[in-house]
Parts: structure tokens; C-alpha cells; sequence
């Protein structure tokens, strides 16, 4: 955590209005007399930036974000200290190229709002689109507050889409994975185990491992897996029906911004849902080989301390509320973003029959 001074006032300074950016885009967008299109694009783009203010807000300085990165960084060099090099798994494997393609993505979107502003500046939510006559903006008259609110509308995609990105990756994708390669990790140590002593280091590695799930969820029941459960399905509803049923009343190239918006959810909704669901699941399988090895193995009068011990460990989870992502989450998600689609055109195909 920085102590500059000039830092922090920056950072809050971009936080706070990215907070003013969000109240007066939604404001626009339900205050406004907008065709049915220009709204839909208006949302999409607002459920964009306001996940991000979400996993970005920090005004006081919570040092969480710090901590659980700290505290995984520390917890992996005593894990891994001793022990022979790690294959690198699939899935460490898939969110690399997953991380690469969302960084791609987020800078490919900051330069697409850009030059869809210059295009259309109309577009909702954006500033310039409030104006009554932003249908008659043109670029090369002399600089006035077009050109001013065209900077800002700027400013904001290049310092909102990276920086809120930011905690999305590292502490919410990255850390699944690393909790998942520290099961496999354990999962190894169990299956070599023969001593009691090696038995409660298992042990007392699983709960180190509970410790960091507990900071994983303090930061993200707070700040993310909330608005992440609910806007991110949200959008996919949203991009899946305006890709299908409105795509002859979205000009080009604003209309590629719902296919590619779309893309970047569903991936989002399966891959990563599936694998916070993978968290539960891993875990309990560790939690019972951890059992069943105690139990089978020759540690004579210890086994029943051992036992107690390993038993007294949870089974760990990622939480939203008082609900966690289990197997069955990423079917639920799809099942209702697809019911909810096929409503909306139902219901768009009886108002256009009458």
C-alpha cells in the first residue's frame, strides 16, 4: 500500500468520480426519452462500469486487497519450499490464456468506446450523448465543450476499465486458481504420508488453507461476488437478446460491441463460475482423502487425535451472501440467463405482432 500522498488523493479523486460517472449515466438512461436500442446499449456499458466500480472502490484505504496477496505470496513459499518442481494443470494452464485475453479485451474496449463516441456521439451513456444537439457535433470546429467532455468520456474508459480489472484478476480469478493448486499440492502430501508427524502437517496445511478462504470471502462477500453473481448474468441476458433480435437497429460498429461484451460474460459465467465451483468440490475430496488416509494408515495410537484434528477442519467454499458457488451454479446461471432470453424475444415477437 502506498503512503504518497499525491497517490492516494489521485486515486480517490478517480474512484469518487467514477462513482459521480455512474449515478449520472444511470440517471440518463432512466430520466431520458431514449429509443429502446440506445438504451439497451446505454445499460450494457453501465453494468460494465459499475462491476468495476465495485471491485475498485477503496476510498478509505482498506488494506485487504494487500493482505490476501501478501498472505498467498508467504503461505506458497512455505509450501512449496523443499518439494520438487510443480507440473503446471490445466487449469492454471486455461486462465493464463484466459488473463491475456481479458487484458487484451480491456484495452481493445477503452480504444472501442473511443472511437465509437467520435462515431456516434449520441451513444449512450456516454456524456456528450445528454446534450440535445449531439446529433450536430462535429470534430473539427474550434475546440469547445465537445471537445472537453469527449476528454473526459476518456479519461474515464482509460483509468476505469484497467483499474477496476485490476482486483477482478488478481484477487478473484487468480486466487481460485491458486487455492486450487494448493489442493493439489496437499492432495500429493497426503498421498505420500506415512508418520503421524507428516499427518498433522497435512492437517495444519489445510488450515492455513481455511485462513486464506476466509480473507478470500471477506474481500469479495463485500466488494464483488454480489454485484459479479447478479449483473454479470444480467448482461449476458441483455447482449444474448440484443444480438439476436436487434441487430438491424444498431448501426455498425456499434453493434459489435454486444457480441464481443457477450463473449467476454459467457466465458466469464462458465469458465470462472465453474471454476469457484471447483473450490468446493476439490476441497471436500481433500477433506475425505485426508480421512480415509488416516484412518488406513499404520500410525497406531495416534490415529484417533489425527483423526479428530482433520475432521475439526470445513470444507471450503466461495461465498455470496449466505449461498456459495457449487457444481451445480454455472448450470443454474446459464439455464436462467437462456430462460430469460427466450421470454424477452417471446415477448418482443408479441408487441411486434400487434
Amino acid at each position: 500500500m502506498t503512503k504518497n500522498s499525491a497517490k492516494i488523493r489521485t486515486f480517490r479523486l478517480q474512484t469518487v468520480s467514477h462513482l459521480a460517472y455512474c449515478i449520472l449515466t444511470l440517471a440518463h438512461l432512466i430520466l431520458t426519452d431514449l429509443p429502446r436500442a440506445k438504451r439497451l446499449q446505454g445499460f450494457a456499458f453501465f453494468c460494465i462500469y459499475f462491476v468495476l466500480l465495485c471491485a475498485r472502490w477503496d476510498y478509505g484505504k482498506d488494506v485487504a486487497v494487500a493482505q490476501i496477496i501478501n498472505s498467498c505470496m508467504d503461505f506458497e513459499k512455505k509450501l512449496v519450499a523443499g518439494k520438487r518442481s510443480l507440473n503446471e494443470n490445466l487449469e492454471s494452464k486455461l486462465m493464463k490464456l484466459f488473463l491475456q485475453v481479458t487484458f487484451f479485451s480491456v484495452i481493445a474496449t477503452a480504444f472501442a468506446i473511443i472511437g465509437l463516441i467520435l462515431l456516434d456521439p449520441c451513444l449512450p451513456p456516454f456524456l456528450l450523448s445528454v446534450r440535445d444537439d449531439c446529433g450536430s457535433i462535429t470534430w473539427t470546429s474550434a475546440l469547445g465543450a465537445q471537445h472537453l467532455t469527449f476528454l473526459l468520456d476518456t479519461w474515464m474508459a482509460f483509468h476505469v476499465l484497467p483499474g477496476g480489472t485490476l482486483e477482478i484478476i488478481y484477487i478473484l480469478f487468480v486466487g481460485i486458481v491458486s487455492m486450487l493448486n494448493y489442493f493439489a499440492v496437499i492432495r500429493g502430501d497426503i498421498q505420500e504420508a506415512q508418520g503421524s508427524a507428516e499427518f498433522e502437517t497435512c492437517t495444519k496445511v489445510y488450515r492455513n488453507i481455511q485462513i486464506l478462504e476466509k480473507m478470500f470471502n471477506g474481500f469479495l462477500m463485500v466488494y464483488l461476488i454480489p454485484v459479479y453473481m447478479l449483473l454479470l448474468p444480467t448482461l449476458q441476458i441483455l447482449t444474448q437478446y440484443v444480438s439476436l433480435m436487434m441487430h438491424d437497429e444498431i448501426p455498425m460498429p456499434s453493434f459489435l460491441i454486444f457480441p464481443l461484451v457477450w463473449l467476454n460474460v459467457f466465458v466469464n459465467n462458465i469458465f470462472v463460475i465453474t471454476l469457484a465451483s471447483w473450490v468446493n468440490n476439490v476441497s471436500t475430496m481433500t477433506f475425505k482423502e485426508q480421512v480415509r488416509a488416516i484412518v488406513h494408515s499404520g500410525v497406531g495410537t495416534r490415529r484417533s487425535a489425527l483423526r479428530k484434528g482433520a475432521t475439526a477442519c470445513a470444507v471450503l467454499k466461495i461465498k455470496f451472501g449466505s449461498n456459495f458457488i457449487d457444481s451445480a451454479t454455472p448450470l443454474v446461471i446459464q439455464n436462467f440467463c437462456l430462460a430469460q432470453t427466450v421470454t424477452l424475444i417471446l415477448i418482443g415477437g408479441s408487441k411486434k405482432g400487434r
